[in-house]
């Protein structure tokens, strides 16, 4: 799953509906109690702190965007 994810993150973010791109927001964002509370390595850990700040710097981007189009 954190494969694909960023994949589609950070190779077909803009080709990607608002919706698809809210549902991969979600899905990523709902890995983070999941990974906090295992005990894999840091690197796991690291890797989706990482991925769950491009979504996020994404998301603020889309808003932005989105608001200065109206």
């Amino acid at each position: 799953m954190y494969v694909l994810s960023q994949y589609l993150v950070r190779i077909r973010w803009d080709e990607l509906a608002i919706q698809a791109r809210a549902q991969i927001a979600e899905s990523v964002l709902g890995m983070l109690p999941e990974i906090a509370a295992s005990q894999d390595e840091w690197f796991l850990k690291s890797q989706t702190a990482a991925l769950v700040a491009e979504v996020w710097i994404l998301i603020f981007s889309d808003t932005a965007y989105l608001v200065d189009a109206q």
